[in-house]
């Protein structure tokens, strides 16, 4: 693994874990045995780096979603588990969520770039909800519940939390 992508995976951890504002590069440097110094020359910035993480992440996530297999309905059951599993037993947020939960932390291009994830989210979600014989509208409802549900687990540590909240969801979608 190269070191660039080494930083993108702590600071993707840190991130995710902590919060955008809640480490520096000399917690990077401390847990990569290289110097500050050699962080900035990957990233000059921290609005740099973070901007590396989001896209990286709304790469892999959108891919994730693309994989999703089965009828219409099995991908919405699949999405509503791709948050599940990002919240790490409530542990963690998406990158996407921990991000947005301090957009005044965030550069402008990070502010677009999480703005343009939810948009491609949504509209994966209008596409397939289209797909089930549902309302491309209840997209915003169901993006929220899972968000939502993120921030609870991870307020709570506890994936049950998640579950909790999402359950209602999934039997309204059953439906």
């Amino acid at each position: 693994m190269t070191m660039h992508d080494r930083l993108l995976d702590l600071a993707e951890g840190l991130s995710r874990t902590r919060g955008l504002d809640a480490f520096s590069y000399a917690d990077l440097a401390r847990a990569t045995g290289v110097t500050k110094a050699a962080i900035h020359h990957h990233f000059p910035t921290k609005a740099s780096l973070s901007l590396a993480v989001l896209e990286r992440y709304s790469r892999a996530f959108m891919a994730a979603l693309e994989a999703l297999e089965g009828a219409a309905q099995a991908k919405l059951t699949g999405f509503v588990a791709l948050y599940r599993d990002a919240s790490n037993g409530g542990t963690q947020l998406c990158l996407c969520v921990s991000y947005g939960s301090a957009p005044e932390s965030l550069s402008l291009e990070v502010r677009a770039g999480v703005a343009a994830f939810h948009q491609d989210v949504s509209a994966w979600l209008e596409r397939t909800l289209q797909d089930a014989g549902r309302a491309p509208a209840e997209a915003p409802m169901i993006l929220a519940t899972v968000e939502g549900a993120q921030l609870i687990a991870r307020a709570t540590g506890d994936a049950a939390a998640f579950d909790a909240a999402t359950h209602p969801l999934l039997t309204f979608l059953e439906t």
